[in-house]
């Protein structure tokens, strides 16, 4: 046989056994040394044999299972913020409805796997780590920790206002894309991501100065998109509405002073361009724009802040984007 196959972590777990305890559960008033080798054999195998059923976290099943839960990670933190910020109420239909309701089963199967996934926590010894083998410790630390966020990230949304069609006379209004923030829930889990960095980076042969180099690029690209769809955010709902519900660009005459904005200066105020404020890509290409303009500190100046909110929503990008800046180079 096999013996490297047949003795791999997956497959195999330590397990200590009070062996006059378990004779005493088998068979009442015995104890280990007055059993039988047929009796022992049998104190031995319900010993063995799982309480419960857990998962353990480096199990070849968790290690494909990681895999789904990373690319679901990726499309939550490139599409979700754009599609909060930029995108109206989706068709059920539409292929980026599907996708996030794919995505939110996956997320759904994941909290339960949570109910039965072993937890590595830090010893208080030698820095070393402790599996948590508890089912109800387990459960208990899920439940009091991110379980409250988890739910929260799968909430439906769009389709309580598919169920509900009274409340479509709030998407013209600004309290609806707030409601459709609570979406961006979604984006802590990516901070439980380093989970599953941690164990892939055990088996990947990539020297650690590339691992760095890619770290570092991708996350100066995750900044420049969240920071676009922060600034979109902010110039999007302080400011006027440029579009009707249909998506069809609106006359403007003139604006109200309590509702100028970066987005609403940018289309209103004379320039000239082929650009449309309808169209989600062109407005989160002029925020995509000014984000790596903040963050690589060139700042052309065509898109500036136009009120209080955005300098201070501004000043915080700069912030942020010089930490990240001053790390990569």
């Amino acid at each position: 046989p096999n013996w490297g196959k047949l003795f791999m972590h997956d497959d195999l777990e330590c397990k200590d056994i009070d062996l006059n305890a378990e004779s005493e559960l088998c068979f009442p008033g015995r104890r280990w040394r007055d059993l039988d080798p047929a009796d022992q054999v049998e104190v031995v195998r319900r010993s063995l044999h799982p309480q419960s059923c857990l998962i353990d976290p480096h199990s070849r099943y968790m290690k494909y299972w990681d895999i789904i839960i990373s690319f679901c990670l990726l499309f939550v933190g490139a599409v979700t913020p754009y599609e909060v910020v930029f995108v109206g109420p989706l068709e059920m239909s539409n292929w980026l409805f599907v996708a996030n309701r794919v995505v939110d089963v996956i997320f759904l199967k994941d909290m339960i796997l949570q109910f039965f996934l072993k937890v590595e926590i830090p010893g208080a010894a030698h820095g070393g780590k402790t599996t948590l083998k508890d089912p109800w410790l387990i459960r208990k630390r899920y439940l009091t920790s991110w379980f409250p966020i988890d739910v929260l990230g799968i909430i439906q949304f769009d389709l309580i206002f598919k169920v509900f069609p009274g409340l479509n006379q709030f998407q013209g209004i600004k309290f609806f894309r707030m409601v459709r923030v609570l979406r961006l829930v979604k984006l802590v889990r990516i901070f439980r991501a380093s989970r599953t960095l941690a164990r892939w980076q055990n088996y990947c042969t990539v020297s650690f100065a590339t691992q760095k180099l890619i770290k570092f690029g991708f996350g100066m690209l995750t900044c420049a998109h969240w920071m676009a769809c922060l600034w979109g955010m902010v110039g999007v709902s302080l400011g006027q509405e440029l579009c009707d519900s249909n998506g069809e660009r609106i006359e403007v005459t003139s604006i109200d002073p309590a509702q100028i904005s970066w987005v609403t200066t940018l289309y209103t105020g004379g320039k000239t361009s082929p650009d449309d404020p309808c169209n989600p890509w062109h407005v989160y290409t002029a925020a995509l724009h000014w984000s790596v303009m903040t963050i690589t500190s060139i700042g052309y100046g065509d898109i500036v802040p136009v009120r209080c909110s955005e300098y201070l929503a501004c000043v915080l990008c700069m912030l942020c984007g010089g930490v990240i800046w001053a790390n990569i180079v």
